[in-house]
């Protein structure tokens, strides 16, 4: 990869390097990526770690803390350098193999559409895009290898990938050359078929976001029970995880445990999700509970965060920081041309003087700087192909009304933008370090 980037020129290039600590040879292996980088005069940024130390601390596989720590370092070395693109070359065999690995995992859609060729690494709301982007991921390992050859590069070879110990490397020696036996083409199957199953997720998701923007996350049973059983299935799966339970606790037999008890229970009943939370029964309609309390819960993601008009207010680690200026030191202009993390409002047109924020929830729509119509916040974010996680991140300032002012990093909200007869004005920063 780094000899055909070399060669294109069209960016400046700073390789990471990532010795995990693992093998008596990742210490050669650095060597060799240090001399790499001399011989095309770039520079190099290294982390020397212990991830077995890592895994063990936090109960995960060593495959698992390898991939945290290697991306996390590369978007520290992204900013760093003020780089808006971090490239690995993932193959059209690696993405098979992920498919694979996740079908075997009983995955959901998401999972089976595999890697993406450009994903967001970190969003706006973060400081600076930066962006992951997989050129090769159409691109066959078999090819690479001949591309090598063909021009006589020097290479070394993790032998952690020969170790069938690990999950990837026994599907990637062991099962997909048995299916290949069926099929020669199996790993290409596989990874044309990831954007079939992205496109599928994707339409189930809107369907489910869009029937519970109608509908409301504390539904009416009868109504649930008169869909699909694909689209219940998506519906509740997107109402779990928007109380944030974690993703991979979100199974598809805890999926269908719930579909069978709004199937079958009976007004009073509850079904326990976690330690926290519970799906209860109350005359026809679904109700999410405290297992402790009792309290009804609305999900965490909607939930909304009081901002201080002229100060700061803590958001985890982040700040908003909300300043009111004379509206004679700020143009119209300066107002129409806000950066990412700072925009200027009409202070006179927040009802009941009151601003929140809270994180995107369905049925959301808003009015996009310069247009006149409405706008649901889900399209919005296809048209600017922000994936579904990242849009779960997005901060919004909303109204007491609960109308949305600011999609912060995105689009300020025209009803709410500088006008010549405005009088107050905030200026609002989203302070993402």
């Amino acid at each position: 990869m780094l000899h055909i980037l070399d060669q294109l020129n069209a960016w400046d290039l700073v390789l990471a390097h990532v010795n995990h600590g693992l093998r008596p040879e990742a210490w050669a292996d650095q060597v060799f990526v240090t001399a790499l980088a001399r011989k095309y005069g770039k520079d190099l940024e290294v982390l020397e770690t212990d991830v077995k130390a890592y895994a063990k601390e936090r109960k995960m596989s060593l495959e698992e803390a390898g991939r945290e720590i290697r991306y996390r370092f590369f978007l520290k070395v992204a900013r760093k350098h003020n780089s808006i693109y971090v490239v690995t070359a993932h193959t059209k065999d690696d993405q098979a193999e992920t498919v694979l690995g996740n079908f075997v995992r009983g995955s959901f859609l998401d999972g089976l559409g595999g890697m993406e060729e450009l994903a967001i690494l970190a969003p706006p709301t973060t400081g600076k895009t930066v962006f992951l982007y997989r050129p090769f991921l159409n691109v066959s390992r078999k090819l690479i290898d001949s591309y090598i050859k063909y021009h006589k590069l020097a290479y070394v070879e993790d032998k952690s990938n020969a170790d069938t110990r690990f999950r990837r490397n026994y599907l990637r020696h062991k099962i997909i050359p048995a299916l290949q036996k069926i099929n020669p083409q199996v790993a290409k199957n596989l990874a044309e078929n990831a954007e079939l199953y992205r496109d599928l997720n994707d339409y189930m998701v809107d369907e489910a976001y869009s029937w519970l923007g109608k509908e409301g996350e504390e539904f009416a049973v009868v109504a649930f029970n008169q869909e699909h059983i694909a689209l219940r299935r998506e519906i509740v799966r997107q109402l779990l995880l928007g109380f944030w339970i974690p993703r991979a606790k979100v199974s598809a037999k805890r999926v269908q445990e719930c579909i069978a008890f709004l199937t079958q229970a009976k007004t009073g009943t509850c079904f326990p999700l976690n330690q926290q939370y519970q799906l209860c029964l109350e005359y026809g309609n679904l109700r999410v509970r405290s297992v402790s309390s009792g309290k009804r819960m609305a999900p965490r993601k909607s939930k909304r965060f009081e901002l201080n008009l002229n100060g700061e207010t803590a958001i985890g680690r982040k700040r908003l920081i909300i300043k009111k200026q004379p509206s004679r030191e700020i143009s119209i202009e300066k107002g129409k041309h806000l950066s990412k993390l700072r925009a200027f409002i009409d202070g006179g047109k927040i009802v009941g003087k009151k601003l929140y924020l809270r994180f995107w929830k369905p049925g959301d729509r808003f009015t996009p700087l310069g247009m006149q119509g409405k706008k649901k916040l889900q399209d919005f974010f296809v048209d600017l192909k922000v994936s579904r996680r990242d849009r779960n991140k997005i901060p919004l300032i909303v109204t007491e009304e609960d109308e949305i002012v600011w999609v912060v990093g995105y689009r300020l909200d025209d009803r709410f933008k500088l006008v010549a007869k405005s009088k107050e004005v905030l200026e609002i920063s989203w302070d993402s370090r």
